[in-house]
């Protein structure tokens, strides 16, 4: 995006923002500068868009005390022991206490009324002296803003969403200016209503957005990449619609929802793939920005150790903050694609053998060869990165992370080697993963009316895994629709590990019970031949009073038409 650091500074130093407690400020810009100077101000207004497009998503994959959201899963836990996602976790979620990249509200809120302020007052701004040129600017940012004023309330939805009485119920919908006063008396929107809400704002961005950033163009070249394109708000909307199709907030079981879902996310696929097939999706590179599978990325640091510093083993300098769990370890099939449960190859005394690559791809286990000088982990009781070594970094779990980490970086005695690392807002493999979820759910496995059924759009996805003859999909396949839900379900989990989806998608699925697992970890003893023994131990346990997040507590106290999540 165009942003001028002095400008962005300029405007926030102008910009009085409101207290915890405030759910909209009268006017960013009261008693501080002419009002029709400021929208007048191309750098000025522009920087109100840039303000909303920097608040939008987290530039990394950390949440809280550097670490990652799986640690609020069954999919990992945090080798630091006061670690406050993984307390939290464990029972300490309330109304009054929540992380702050859970309780969202304010900063949502704050940047919707600077969107509602823009949208008002874009047509005062000339930001080029040709006409023409100028409105293509004014037609580009609208739909910027549009797309943004979905996408925070989209956000809100995501976190805030959920059953209220005996109703689904959303968010407090705000699409225009209102002052400090009004916001006392705003309801909160249906669940539905909030979707709508948003996708009313999605058509109305695609009018404006283009294809793609290409060229040197003004108004549509590569400087603005980063900014909503077609493909981006198509992913938002299909996004949306799978999850108020889902069992948490579609009570019903309106089939339609999954209809809508799964057109959108058709959509979307033959924008970035052409014609439907069954070939492998291209190889995820979280190192590479232009990577095909990224959708929809922030801005990232080209030289940056914080992953790795927090994650390597500690005997190659790193903290070992992100420790898998044995739940997740076991999530991975064999390389034949059955489930170790079902496996003819899977060998409990060499579990590590034979597995699905993208278990090797996510999860450092014990003798996993890492590093530039190709260090041998040893997570065994006494090895070098054990518990027993390293008494406040060693692994709780006997796993260290891997995905998400450059494996060409050396911490000490100096850093060097460094590959940039990115969050991912939006990704290819979610998108599939969505759509076959909704084409299941919609007709089951073979249904092709949006060209290409859940069953293929599955094996894509395996076969990048290496999954070839995919005999375990396609018996699945022939079990049906519920069969395959859990297919589908557990290669979301394997797929997506480490890129914050399994805590939304469990409560999307209404499944408290694998909310509140029990977390597993391994103790591996080195016995005198050189083998390994495995013995399964408990590491510690979830306690989420409801699969529905709670609206803060003050904001209820304050805003008389906010009712509670159930739950809380």
């Amino acid at each position: 995006m165009k942003i001028i650091s002095w400008i962005l500074i300029l405007l926030l130093s102008m910009i009085s923002f409101h207290s915890c407690t405030d759910l909209l400020e009268p006017h960013p810009f009261e008693e501080t500068a002419d009002e029709e100077y400021l929208w007048s101000t191309p750098s000025y207004a522009e920087g109100v868009l840039m303000q909303a497009f920097q608040d939008l998503h987290p530039s990394s994959w950390r949440v809280a005390s550097n670490e990652m959201m799986a640690v609020l899963t069954d999919d990992a836990v945090s080798s630091n022991l006061s670690s406050l996602p993984g307390n939290f976790a464990m029972g300490l979620q309330s109304p009054y206490y929540n992380l702050n990249y859970l309780d969202t509200w304010d900063l949502d809120y704050e940047n919707l009324y600077y969107i509602n302020e823009f949208l008002e007052h874009i047509g005062s701004t000339k930001y080029d002296p040709d006409s023409i040129t100028n409105q293509r600017f004014i037609n580009k940012y609208r739909g910027d803003a549009f797309f943004i004023r979905a996408w925070y309330h989209w956000k809100l939805l995501k976190r805030f969403g959920g059953m209220s009485g005996e109703d689904v119920m959303g968010i407090p919908i705000v699409r225009k200016v209102i002052t400090l006063e009004e916001s006392y008396d705003l309801p909160r929107n249906t669940y539905m209503e909030t979707v709508n809400a948003i996708i009313e704002d999605c058509e109305s961005a695609l009018k404006y957005v283009p294809d793609q950033y290409t060229g040197d163009d003004l108004v549509s070249g590569v400087q603005y990449y980063g900014a909503p394109t077609k493909s981006v708000v198509k992913s938002l909307m299909g996004i949306v619609y799978t999850y108020a199709a889902s069992p948490a907030y579609n009570l019903n079981n309106n089939i339609d929802l999954w209809d809508s879902a799964a057109s959108k996310l058709s959509q979307v696929i033959m924008m970035l793939d052409g014609a439907p097939n069954t070939a492998a999706l291209i190889q995820k590179n979280f190192h590479d920005p232009e990577n095909t599978h990224v959708i929809w990325r922030p801005a990232y640091q080209e030289s940056n150790y914080n992953n790795e510093i927090y994650n390597y083993p500690p005997s190659l300098r790193g903290n070992g903050y992100t420790n898998p769990s044995q739940n997740l370890v076991d999530a991975f099939p064999d390389n034949l694609g059955y489930p170790i449960s079902e496996s003819k190859i899977y060998d409990p005394a060499n579990p590590y053998l034979n597995r699905d690559k993208r278990f090797y791809e996510s999860i450092v286990y014990n003798g996993s060869i890492i590093g530039l000088d190709s260090s041998i982990i040893e997570t065994f009781t006494g090895g070098k990165d054990s518990r027993a070594i390293f008494s406040e970094s060693g692994t709780r779990t006997g796993y260290y992370l891997k995905k998400l980490l450059s494996l060409h970086v050396t911490l000490y005695p100096e850093q060097k080697g460094v590959e940039p690392t990115f969050y991912v807002a939006i990704s290819k493999t979610d998108i599939y993963l969505l759509y076959a979820e909704a084409m299941n759910e919609l007709a089951g496995p073979y249904d092709s009316r949006y060209g290409l059924s859940a069953r293929n759009a599955l094996l894509k996805i395996r076969k990048r895994a290496g999954i070839v003859s995919d005999q375990y999909l396609l018996l699945t396949a022939s079990k049906g629709k519920e069969a395959f839900r859990e297919l589908i379900r557990n290669e979301r989990r394997v797929e997506l590990c480490f890129e914050d989806h399994r805590y939304w998608d469990l409560r999307r699925w209404g499944e408290i019970e694998k909310l509140n697992n029990d977390v597993y970890g391994i103790t591996i003893l080195k016995e005198t031949d050189s083998t390994f023994t495995y013995n399964l131990k408990l590491i510690e346990s979830r306690k989420y009073k409801s699969i529905y997040n709670p609206l803060p507590y003050e904001e209820v106290l304050r805003m008389k038409n906010l009712t509670q999540n159930e739950g809380w």
